[in-house]
């Protein structure tokens, strides 16, 4: 249902049952990744760990975000594994949206840092997190295929490290 511009977007959980509309959602976003997930690979994933989030906009499936629990340099975060939207969905606030929906369920689940590995050649993505307040935490070089370094990126959604040291020192 259209609202002026806006689209109805709602965000469901996705299940074993999805794994082909997520490949499909992946292979149908314009980035032109080294290698392509398939069934078999978001089915692993979920076996792992991931969650992974539908969004559809006026009842069509359009994009998908995956979060997954870890440790990172020795701290719980909650790291953004995954994130696709149908090219032709781009630019209407699908990714905004899948965003605000993860941060939502990383507060409730009780973390207070989320992060990201993302292509440093992949400027347009990096631009996008930048927009949505996350930072650049450090570099992994040749993380990915072909030399590519990753960019670790970070967004606090809770007291910082030093902040809960704080509090606990006024206890």
């Amino acid at each position: 249902m259209r609202r002026g511009n806006l689209m109805d977007i709602v965000i469901r959980e996705a299940n074993r049952g999805d794994t082909e509309l997520l490949r499909s959602i992946e292979a149908g976003d314009g980035y032109p990744y080294p290698y392509k997930k398939t069934r078999e690979d978001y089915k692993k994933y979920m076996d792992e760990g991931d969650t992974f989030f539908i969004a559809e906009a006026d009842g069509t499936p359009a994009g998908y975000i995956s979060m997954v629990d870890c440790i990172y340099l020795g701290r719980s975060v909650c790291r953004l594994h995954f994130l696709a939207v149908l090219k032709e969905h781009q630019e209407k606030g699908i990714g905004t949206k899948l965003m605000q929906h993860l941060e939502e369920r990383a507060k409730t689940k009780g973390y207070d840092r989320i992060i990201i590995n993302v292509y440093e050649n992949n400027e347009e993505t990096i631009k996008f997190y930048e927009r949505k307040g996350y930072g650049h935490w450090f570099t992994i070089p040749y993380r990915y295929e072909k030399g590519i370094n990753a960019y670790v990126m970070f967004k606090d959604i809770g007291p910082t490290f030093i902040e809960q040291m704080k509090a606990r020192q006024r206890i």
